[in-house]
């Protein structure tokens, strides 16, 4: 569920502007290491320090917050492949992204998954939703290593120019509408600098 606000031209402008922190968020913040361990299932991953590090920095720098409140919580006991006792916890949260400078606000619901074998699948669940609502918000990719066999290993990576998500961009596309094509070129380059 998205919330949308609707309403005058300010608010469509304030909105627009909210958008465009969000693609500078995402152009700062293209790729995260895989700086954590999964020692039980042996895998790499993104950990969440590393997200809230590096796009809450870049948030920071936007004047943009993300406040997650949880709104729905499922947890029952599992057996774990030992037939150990565990917890599996699903939490649905409601994250409101907040613009510091204008007010404007943008609220999404997004959901949370872990397990644990003490009484810590709550938390866990509530950082995976936020991990990962902001890993996805942004677009932000993990890592990776050269293929060894590829050919291209060790070249120099490509630059691709930055994905603008539907949301940003039906943004842009009402900032030309109130704007008109003229004006437009001028606010955007305000709003992007």
């Amino acid at each position: 569920m998205i919330t949308e606000s609707e309403g005058s031209v300010e608010e469509s402008t304030e909105r627009a502007k909210l958008f465009a922190k969000i693609a500078r968020v995402m152009a700062r913040v293209r790729s995260l290491e895989k700086d954590g361990e999964n020692t039980y299932d042996h895998y790499p991953y993104v950990s969440a320090n590393s997200v809230a590090l590096h796009i809450g920095r870049a948030m920071a720098e936007e004047k943009l917050v993300a406040i997650p409140c949880v709104i729905g919580r499922d947890t029952h006991e599992t057996a774990s492949q030992a037939g150990k006792t565990q917890l599996h916890t699903v939490v649905r949260l409601l994250i409101t992204l907040a613009d510091g400078e204008t007010g404007e606000t943008f609220t999404t619901e997004w959901e949370g998954e872990a397990i644990d074998r003490s009484d810590k699948s709550i938390a866990k669940a509530i950082t995976s939703a936020l991990k990962y609502f902001l890993v996805k918000l942004f677009i932000v990719g993990a890592g990776e290593d050269a293929d060894a066999d590829n050919p291209e290993a060790g070249a120099a990576p490509k630059t691709l120019a930055p994905a603008v998500s539907p949301q940003v961009q039906a943004a842009l596309d009402l900032a030309k509408t109130v704007y008109g094509e003229g004006e437009y070129d001028a606010k955007l380059r305000v709003l992007c600098d």
